[in-house]
């Protein structure tokens, strides 16, 4: 191979990665996706700007409305707990009220993912942020987090601490949940 084909060939991966970088940059239309793909779109930005690990975001999107990336029936605005826990993340009206330090109205909890899983990230934080002091296992911290998110309401807004429940194993170890919660209650 010569040296004018050698370069001909770096002009055209050159201008062909060029081409490809700008297809990447093209903005998406969250909206656009399926409830689905914007639940994971939305939990993938909070969790990172909240320093929530993966697992825990998705774990408790598929503890709270069993979540699936390859769903596209999913349907982000569901209802539970009697009306009382909205969206995603199931995340009660008091509890995001308290945590945005303001009143939050029941149509955005229920209808804005991005809003209600956001705020879910907030709640996690908040809660790790409180219970890191107990314990130096990270696995234990979030055990609590999880078990006070399943509550409802924040652990500094309760008077008693919570203990890690089934939800909070389930939610962070997945299938084997059961074999974690034996070694970690020793």
């Amino acid at each position: 191979m010569n040296k004018k084909t050698k370069i001909s060939i770096l002009i055209f991966f050159v201008l062909l990665n060029n081409n490809f970088a700008k297809e990447k940059k093209k903005d998406i239309d969250i909206n656009k996706l399926n409830h689905s793909e914007q639940v994971y779109f939305w939990a993938q930005k909070y969790r990172k700007q909240y320093n929530i690990p993966e697992k825990i975001i998705f774990g408790v999107l598929k503890q709270e409305t069993n979540w699936s990336r390859n769903n596209p029936k999913y349907k982000a605005n569901q209802v539970g707990d009697d009306g009382t826990s909205l969206g995603p993340a199931q995340v009660k009206i008091p509890t995001a009220s308290a945590i945005w330090n303001k009143k939050v109205e029941k149509n955005k909890l229920k209808n804005n993912i991005s809003f209600n899983i956001e705020t879910a990230c907030k709640i996690l934080k908040d809660e790790f942020n409180y219970f890191k002091f107990e314990s130096e296992n990270k696995e234990k911290v979030w055990l609590h987090v999880l078990s006070s998110y399943n509550l409802g309401r924040p652990t500094y807004l309760n008077v008693k601490k919570s203990k890690p429940t089934n939800y909070s194993y389930k939610a962070f170890f997945g299938k084997d949940w059961k074999k974690n919660k034996n070694r970690l209650s020793k």
